[in-house]
Parts: structure tokens; C-alpha cells; sequence
């Protein structure tokens, strides 16, 4: 992939950020897998397989936060498979939201639910 180096950098920082900051919520959910210490309420999986956030913490923390720090040093020195790495975490990054909305506002129509109480917010605080 021919790409130009002010490309590689600013994808090489921004997976890397991502991957930072997956790792320090990643490493909070596993430590307290309750929760409490990063303030996520039980309540949210509620509809979920999961009964505590020890697994949706490990996923975060390893897929997520490392392979993104590891995608963005690949994707600075361009490893040849580099884009590939890059659109594999960004597809499991896109798939590991939507099932948090999924999970959060029940099988229905996710996005849909998320922008009419976001309009519905908006709405109130308009008027």
C-alpha cells in the first residue's frame, strides 16, 4: 500500500491513542470487574450474557488497547499488512460498539434508539 508518511503518522497516533486509552479502561474494568472503581453500574448489562465486566474488560484491554498500540506502530513503520491491521481494528472497534449499544438499549434498532433520546434530550433542553 503506497501511502504518504503524514498518512502513516496520523493513523499511527490515532490507533495508538486508542489503545492507550482502551488499556486504562480495559486495566479498570478487569481490576474491579463490579465496576464501582470507574463509576459503570451492574445495571447497564442488565440484558447482557455478562454478569460483572471482568470479560468485556479483557476484550477491551487486549484486542482493543494492544492490538491498537500494536497496529500503530506497524502503521509507523509500515509494515507491509499495516492497512489491513488498521481496517481488522477498526472493524472490531465499530463491532465492539455496536454490541455495547445493542447490550444498552436492547436488539431493536440500536442507533435508532441512541439518536431519538439524544433528539429527545435536546428537545427538552431547547424549550
Amino acid at each position: 500500500m503506497k501511502t504518504t508518511r503524514s498518512f502513516n503518522i496520523i493513523l499511527s497516533v490515532l490507533q495508538m491513542f486508542v489503545g492507550i486509552t482502551a488499556i486504562l479502561g480495559g486495566f479498570g474494568l478487569v481490576s474491579d470487574p463490579s465496576g464501582a472503581g470507574m463509576e459503570v453500574p451492574l445495571k447497564l448489562l442488565e440484558n447482557s450474557l455478562f454478569t460483572n465486566y471482568l470479560i468485556p474488560g479483557l476484550v477491551l484491554l487486549i484486542v482493543i488497547g494492544v492490538g491498537n498500540v500494536l497496529g500503530g506502530i506497524a502503521t509507523f513503520y509500515r509494515h507491509r499488512h499495516f492497512g489491513n491491521i488498521a481496517i481488522f481494528l477498526g472493524g472490531f472497534l465499530v463491532l465492539y460498539i455496536w454490541l455495547k449499544l445493542t447490550v444498552k438499549y436492547g436488539l431493536k434498532r440500536p442507533l435508532f434508539e441512541v439518536f431519538e433520546r439524544w433528539e429527545a434530550k435536546n428537545d427538552t433542553i431547547q424549550t
